[in-house]
């Protein structure tokens, strides 16, 4: 139990500090994580950003597009499963 403790600690330290900005979705596209660089890409507060559909941060006339290819890149996978791109 002790070694699973510390390697999330480990992760959520490699997550904050990441010099690249991390976004993680759930499969309905709602936005659940945000590392600090990914909010000041974005220019976002993180209670502002979290539970907040991924196209918020694409262009308008590109947001149904992408809300699509969103939709059907998550129905490919199966459920549950964690995908890192």
């Amino acid at each position: 139990m002790e070694r699973l403790a510390s390697h999330k600690k480990l992760l959520k330290a490699l997550f904050q500090s990441a010099a690249e900005g991390i976004l993680v979705v759930d499969a309905s596209g709602s936005i659940v994580l945000a590392n600090p660089r990914c909010l000041h890409m974005f220019g976002y507060p993180e209670e502002e950003l979290i539970g907040k559909p991924l196209e918020v941060l694409v262009a308008s006339e590109l947001a149904d597009t992408h809300a699509k290819f969103r939709e059907g890149f998550f129905k490919t996978l199966p459920s549950g499963q964690w995908v890192l791109a």
